[in-house]
């Protein structure tokens, strides 16, 4: 029974229902971003509280702004900030929403929005189609669509596609932006060194050409330092050559001196977050077509992940894989809220009918009030796990229509149980079918098990058929269910076995 209480608290930690006012910034592009961040919370604009998005969408000012906003630290804290001043015009380049009142990750099927689905035309290693992902993101970045879910999918006959979810986009929005090819430009100042079609290639395997990651003592420290190599046109290579021999050393490091400008990176004239590589003194006015790039970071990890990034962004004028547009659903909220109303209704009205039909079988209203109760628990906490996995770059999980109906199953199954384990009580309780308390659960819970793994079992391919269609379903039913074996079920039965002894 603690452990069901420990459940709820964590679940209830988890989803951290709030209420603040504000206006939450969903995306924000270049020159503004140098202001203000995504998932900032705007509070006050030249004096004027901003409480809703339509108050930040009613302004109208003109010359010099000046934002207040809240950035959050830690869960429940968020600290206000010192005020940014900036161009009017720049609050065009700023989309914002509600606070959202909780950490649940809505899906397009409730917020509305566009999924786009990819076919990826070419034979890709998994390796290729995570990197051809690392691109699209780095691409999405630059426009400000952060945290944006683009997953890897597989359909049962080994096509391969990628899914992405844009909220609050339109199919014309998505479709310019993943079609198009853009335009990658690597500059000196504001001289253009190299282009996207300069880069001939990446290296992405050291299998034929500098690509590693390995460790390098730096004082005490041990750093993890990765280089990969990257091949230009001769053009290219000879522009780099003009520009830099008209350049000074710069400062010196224990990893060595560098020229006093840095290349910075630039997609469709934007600048690319972080995207500025310092350029060793030794290549000073050198004409090489295969310079390398190398980097340092503390961890392992850090430095795989930094390598990655920087790959992406070296290939995110041109997609390294040839990708089709299979299909672009969009979708309207007020669909959603319909939607949503609707499943709640039902489920409402089927725990109705539930406690009918178990108050006609049993009789006994405290039952009746445990088994609903314990149903909204299950329910409840398949909702805070929700909320802890929105976040994983793995999962990436978010709570739509299938993922509302894989709940509605999980509580039905739930249901089943309870029955099958108030009913084993109850017949051992009959003096004709005596037995001792421990072989009645024990008979239950063999019931149970039985139940649990066949759904399971049968939920694991469901959850890649359809390239993903009812991932939410099959993974928001085997959360349900297992909550429901290794916690309520449990507490369920200790609880329903003091009832009917009384």
């Amino acid at each position: 029974v603690w452990l069901v209480v420990l459940l709820v608290l964590v679940s209830f930690l988890s989803v951290e229902p709030k209420r603040m006012d504000g206006a939450l910034v969903k995306s924000v592009t270049y020159p503004a971003s140098e202001y203000i961040k995504q998932g900032s919370i705007i509070t006050m604009v030249n004096g004027i509280p901003i409480n809703t998005k339509e108050d930040f969408y009613n302004l109208n000012l003109n010359g010099t702004v000046y934002i207040v906003y809240k950035v959050k630290k830690f869960p429940y804290v968020y600290v206000e900030q010192d005020s940014v001043a900036l161009k009017s015009d720049y609050l065009d380049l700023i989309t914002v929403d509600d606070v959202p009142t909780t950490n649940i990750n809505y899906g397009l099927d409730i917020v509305g929005g566009a999924r786009v689905l990819l076919k990826i035309e070419e034979n890709a290693t998994d390796d290729q189609v995570y990197n051809l992902i690392d691109v699209l993101s780095q691409r999405l970045n630059v426009y400000g669509m952060k945290d944006i879910p683009v997953t890897y999918v597989k359909d049962f006959e080994g096509n391969k596609y990628i899914r992405i979810e844009f909220a609050g986009a339109t199919k014309e929005e998505v479709e310019s932006l993943i079609a198009k090819e853009g335009k990658f430009e690597a500059k000196i100042g504001n001289v253009t060194v190299f282009a996207g079609t300069d880069v001939k290639s990446v290296c992405m395997s050291s299998s034929y050409c500098v690509n590693r990651i390995t460790p390098i003592r730096s004082g005490n420290d041990v750093l993890w330092q990765f280089m990969f190599q990257i091949d230009l046109t001769k053009e290219a290579a000879e522009r780099f050559a003009n520009v830099t021999a008209n350049l000074s050393q710069g400062e010196c490091t224990s990893s060595g001196c560098y020229l006093n400008e840095t290349i910075d990176f630039y997609l469709d004239d934007q600048p690319i977050e972080d995207g500025q590589l310092r350029i060793a003194s030794s290549l000073k006015g050198k004409v090489v077509q295969s310079p390398t790039i190398v980097g340092s970071r503390p961890t392992k990890i850090e430095a795989e992940k930094e390598m990655k990034r920087l790959q992406a962004i070296l290939q995110s004028g041109r997609l390294p894989l040839k990708v089709s547009i299979v299909r672009i659903d969009t979708i309207s909220p007020k669909l959603g809220e319909w939607f949503v109303r609707n499943t709640f209704s039902v489920l409402v009205i089927a725990l109705a009918m539930i406690a009918v039909v178990v108050s006609v079988r049993y009789r006994n209203w405290k039952i009746i009030a445990l088994m609903v109760a314990t149903a909204l628990i299950e329910a409840f906490s398949t909702l805070g796990i929700a909320s802890m996995l929105s976040s994983s770059t793995v999962l990436q999980w978010t709570i739509d229509l299938p993922a509302i109906a894989g709940l509605i199953a999980g509580v039905g199954t739930g249901i089943d149980d309870q029955i099958v384990i108030t009913d084993e009580l109850l017949r051992g309780q009959r003096a004709e079918e005596r037995t001792t308390k421990k072989e009645r659960i024990r008979r239950a819970f063999f019931i149970v098990f039985a139940a649990f793994f066949t759904s399971a079992a049968a939920m694991i391919p469901l959850a890649m058929a359809g390239v993903g269609v009812f991932r939410g379903f099959a993974i928001t039913t085997i959360i349900a269910i297992t909550i429901g074996v290794l916690i309520t079920r449990p507490a369920y039965a200790e609880l329903v076995e003091k009832i009917i002894k009384e």
